[in-house]
């Protein structure tokens, strides 16, 4: 079971009057004993750009920002600290977001990083013009987005996986996600199932005008291909203690068959994996991940596989912009 003793809160917003990341950080943070680190990635462009000052200007600008936000925080911090859970606070001047948000979670070895989500326009994920799906893809440590203001009660945790790595996982992954599902359900005190949703077995037979085309297998062979794939399933989930009548395996599109299954368990957290890829590879294969989370009403934490490598530099390559004094 992984523990989670640091949990990063990622709070986009200090001003805003609700943050159930914060709340559901608290939660898990009661539960678990975890201490929670609260934390505001700050930039301001029009401070940036600041042209009417020297450095010693703009370094206090900068710091009277990072001061006042600081206090915002520390009222935040103050409720939940009162209710027996350790807190502090960080702020940081960095840019963009997410490698200011991966930089300190790196910093502090945190075991899980919570930030609130909500829904956005497909151009918008395809592009990764978002700090949320520029998370998924390069923060090295499980990802809790968190969707839904409803508090958690002791509801169902679904953990997706794909034991055949069709979908091209590193195969350590599925371990992972089911580690991270049985430590989050845990700590719940809810139960976990296990899902896999996959294509169904497909072959090729000339076209009209002799152009390969994809075609269902049926019969014996198509039987036998859905009880190899349920095999491995149930094998794996029962090594991570999920019975059989806790293990769905399911024929179709995981982008539409996992949020009904969901809806149907009245699941409150799906734990699922992603692996990073880039450029026109990951346009055209996509992320299943990525493809879900506009899909689902509930919270989502996202793994990465063991080992992996966050792209994000330690320290920012863009630093306060200075400027001789007028």
């Amino acid at each position: 079971m992984n523990e989670i003793r640091r949990i990063l809160v990622a709070i986009a917003e200090p001003n805003a009057r609700s943050q159930p990341a914060l709340e559901k950080a608290a939660e898990l943070a009661r539960r678990t004993g975890a201490e929670i680190d609260l934390f505001h990635c700050l930039y301001n462009p029009y401070v940036q750009s600041e042209r009417l000052y020297g450095a010693r200007g703009l370094s206090a600008d900068i710091e009277m920002l990072v001061q006042v936000t600081r206090e915002r925080l520390e009222q935040r911090a103050r409720s939940v600290a009162d209710s027996g859970v350790r807190i502090r606070t960080s702020v940081r001047w960095d840019y963009p977001a997410h490698e200011g948000i991966v930089r300190q979670a790196m910093r502090h070895k945190s075991d899980l990083v919570v930030a609130a989500t909500q829904r956005h326009r497909a151009a918008e994920r395809l592009f990764l013009s978002n700090t949320d799906w520029q998370l998924i893809r390069e923060c090295p440590m499980p990802l809790l987005l968190v969707k839904s203001p409803r508090a958690w009660t002791a509801s169902t945790v679904l953990a997706a996986i794909d034991p055949l790595h069709a979908h091209a996982k590193p195969t350590a992954l599925d371990a992972e996600i089911l580690k991270m599902g049985s430590a989050l359900s845990g700590a719940l005190e809810s139960s976990m199932h296990v899902v896999h949703a996959y294509p169904p077995a497909l072959t090729v037979v000339p076209g009209m005008m002799a152009e390969a085309l994809p075609v269902a297998v049926t019969g014996p062979q198509a039987r036998r291909y859905a009880r190899r794939i349920r095999r491995a399933v149930t094998a794996l989930s029962r090594r991570h203690g999920v019975s059989d009548r806790r293990t769905h395996v399911e024929t179709g599109d995981p982008a539409t068959l996992i949020p009904q299954l969901a809806r149907q368990l009245g699941t409150q957290l799906i734990v699922m994996g992603a692996v990073s890829r880039s450029g026109l590879k990951r346009l055209f294969i996509g992320n299943t991940a990525e493809r879900i989370i506009d899909r689902l009403d509930c919270d989502i934490c996202v793994v990465k596989p063991p080992g992996f490598r966050s792209p994000v530099p330690a320290r920012p390559h863009r630093r306060p912009m200075l400027f001789p004094a007028v």
